[in-house]
């Protein structure tokens, strides 16, 4: 799920609050990016009443289900490739995938899907890593 909140003076007693209850699950997904204004959460939808419960839900600009996290774990030479991040994006947009949220760091890349276009993603990005690991091989 998504939730994306304003940003209030409470938000750090909160995330920590969050961090604690995830990270004490089995399976905790937690993934996190924030703006100036907003900040936005990625984790289990199963998970989401009681997140949007600690955020308060009067601060929730919105939330959503039945979305899919794709991670691409980067090598470290991969940030220094000029227009690398463009043309990942281009190569879903190329086929009709839609993005709800994208968060870069240094090792990872973060793309949140609509859970109808996951595998199609997958396969596209998979497909163009393994033409490229050719070409470098060759």
């Amino acid at each position: 799920a998504v939730l994306c909140s304003k940003i209030s003076a409470h938000l750090p007693e909160k995330l920590a609050k969050i961090i604690q209850y995830l990270y004490q699950r089995e399976d905790h997904i937690f993934h996190s990016s924030q703006a100036s204004t907003a900040i936005t959460l990625i984790f289990d939808e199963c998970e989401l009443e009681t997140v949007e419960k600690i955020i308060n839900p009067e601060y929730t600009i919105y939330s959503k289900k039945g979305c899919a996290a794709i991670k691409i774990i980067s090598p470290m030479g991969i940030v220094d490739q000029p227009g690398i991040f463009a043309y990942i994006l281009n190569l879903l947009a190329n086929v009709g995938i839609n993005l709800l949220s994208v968060s870069v760091s240094n090792t990872e890349m973060m793309l949140l899907v609509d859970r109808k276009d996951e595998v199609k993603a997958f396969d596209v990005l998979k497909n163009e890593i393994d033409r490229l690991r050719k070409i470098a091989s060759a």
